[in-house]
């Protein structure tokens, strides 16, 4: 299995020998597998799909701030001896994409942020609630349900749910009180790189407003809205997203 310290990955190498890769970052609880097959062999282009550290086929342990998972995908990318990339998170991985952005200026060239923002006020209780047997469901259910919208079918609401289902509590936990504590925008006018902004209408995590609004706060940004899609932008629009 390619790894490089303790990030499990692959690669497709369908663009230019020697071209920046795009670094696909997944979200909270998943693995890269929550990026649709044709995005992870996405033709003419280098791309390389991630497991964060204790997520998927990943070793190590999940972290709890969104720096930590940034630093993370910076010593990644030494080892792994890609020196310059383009970023491309979703979720919680749009915000580390961010972070990695601001804090490792010379190892990204740009930067798109699917489904997310500066911040996510996740309710306290409900990341509490993954550590008490008597409310862990519930929670799930509270995040499963937004999950859904826009074209979301059940195939993909199901699939995230089972993969999230999979991921050790604690590191789930841990993604969510990082997402919770973070709040990128003192930070943003520090990017100075592109950064694409992408957002699925019937969002109910990160409302395609708070997307625009970021967008106004980056110099170099450009927002793209796209209809009929909610949370899930990477199963459910993949063409879009190509």
């Amino acid at each position: 299995m390619p790894t490089a310290g303790d990030i499990y990955y692959t690669t497709s190498n369908l663009g230019k020998a020697g071209s920046p890769p795009l670094v696909l970052i997944h979200g909270a609880g998943g693995s890269q597998m929550g990026w649709h097959l044709h995005l992870r062999r996405l033709p003419g282009v280098n791309v390389i799909a991630l497991d964060l550290p204790g997520h998927g086929k990943s070793s190590g342990e999940g972290k709890q701030s969104i720096r930590d998972y940034a630093r993370s995908i910076s010593q990644f990318l030494l080892q792994a001896k890609v020196y310059q990339c383009i970023l491309v998170g979703h979720s919680l991985g749009g915000m580390i994409a961010l972070q990695t952005t601001i804090d490792y200026p010379d190892q990204v060239l740009g930067t798109m942020v699917v489904s997310a923002s500066a911040e996510c006020p996740i309710p306290e209780e409900v990341i509490q609630g993954l550590l008490n047997p008597l409310l862990h469901s519930g929670s799930m259910d509270w995040l499963v349900e937004r999950l859904a919208g826009g074209s979301a079918g059940a195939r993909w609401v199901d699939a995230t749910r089972r993969a999230v289902s999979q991921t050790r509590t604690g590191v789930l936990y841990g993604d969510l009180t990082a997402c919770h504590k973070a709040n990128l925008n003192k930070e943003l006018h520090k990017i100075k790189t592109p950064v694409w902004l992408c957002a699925g209408e019937h969002d109910r995590f990160f409302p395609p407003r708070a997307a625009r609004v970021m967008a106004g706060r980056i110099g170099d940004a450009q927002y793209f809205g796209i209809h009929g899609a909610g949370h899930l932008i990477p199963l459910e629009k993949p063409d879009e997203i190509a």
